[in-house]
């Protein structure tokens, strides 16, 4: 990835990559957390510390992938996470991961301001235009914020759909 003006300010929250100093226990607990482990697959592998140290600087290091950690702008704490991966350059796609971890943050637009931010750099430093998710079709909290940025469900499966919006 090449754009080096971090972090990346936004009005309550910043963005920066992620890097393998900040997993630490906070972080880890988002993972046993029942509304986490309920809409984020990689919850219910239950990961170690190290496991998630691990997985962090595999991400980091792919040329195709831009993983940001969400800081809390008073505190400089890590609230959560976006993963962008496969970003795939010949055709200006991305496809997106969030998790709000710290259960303080959720609900107060954090998740909306941050995806705002991260698209608006995917677009103008990557050329990114387009970005598909995958959601669990019982999530109506995701599901209400990802149609207000626009996102419309293309395929839909028993219990997931996968969503597409251009940026």
């Amino acid at each position: 990835m090449t754009y080096t003006d971090w972090p990346f300010i936004l009005s309550s929250v910043f963005l920066r990559p992620l890097d393998a100093s900040d997993v630490n226990t906070s972080y880890l607990n988002w993972f046993s957390d029942p509304v986490v482990c309920r809409y984020i697959d990689y919850a219910n592998s239950a990961p170690a510390i190290d496991d998630l140290k691990l997985y962090v600087e595999e991400r980091t290091n792919l040329s195709t992938c831009l993983f940001l950690g969400i800081f809390d702008n008073t505190s400089g704490t890590l609230i959560g996470t976006l993963k962008f991966e496969p970003i795939n350059f010949t055709l200006n796609t991305a496809e997106l991961g969030i998790l709000i971890g710290s259960p303080d943050y959720r609900g107060k637009g954090i998740a909306k301001q941050a995806l705002s931010g991260a698209f608006a750099l995917l677009k103008s430093q990557y050329g990114i235009s387009q970005v598909t998710l995958g959601v669990k079709s019982d999530n109506n909290s995701a599901l209400g914020l990802y149609k207000s940025l626009g996102f419309n469900i293309i395929s839909s499966s028993t219990d997931s759909l996968r969503m597409m919006a251009s940026i």
